[in-house]
């Protein structure tokens, strides 16, 4: 029998895969700025810009994903209370399976908020390896 995917796995990956290498890229912008000459150049400016650009992107982003799952969650559950009020000796009651689908509706919304900035930080990590050899 095939077992369930928990949406709690889907966010301990996230969480790896970001612990894995946010410390990599912040360490390589980090000795790129105690190095940088004395008049910055046109492409380290940029390089700062861009962390703060971002940054704001992916919280903006991951905000909005949160929002997407926790409204489709909202809406699953209006369905579910609807099709128990119509026909409650056929549908099982909704507030049964409540807690556990809330549980599930904060992992999956808690992983989509992740996706963005561990998105992000994979893009840059590739992008400083790329030019390190330069």
């Amino acid at each position: 029998m095939k077992s369930r995917r928990r949406p709690h796995d889907l966010l301990h990956r996230e969480l790896v895969a970001l612990a894995m290498s946010a410390p990599q890229v912040v360490a390589s912008r980090t000795l790129r700025m105690w190095m940088a000459d004395d008049p910055t150049s046109a492409e380290q400016q940029r390089e700062w810009q861009r962390m703060v650009t971002e940054k704001v992107d992916a919280s903006r982003d991951g905000w909005f994903a949160m929002q997407r799952e926790i409204a489709g969650a909202q809406l699953r559950w209006w369905q579910d209370w609807v099709a128990w009020c119509w026909q409650p000796w056929q549908v099982p009651n909704p507030l049964l399976r409540l807690p556990q689908q809330m549980d599930d509706t904060a992992g999956r919304a808690m992983a989509r908020g992740l996706g963005p900035a561990r998105r992000r930080v994979a893009g840059n990590l590739r992008r400083l390896r790329r030019s390190v050899g330069r």
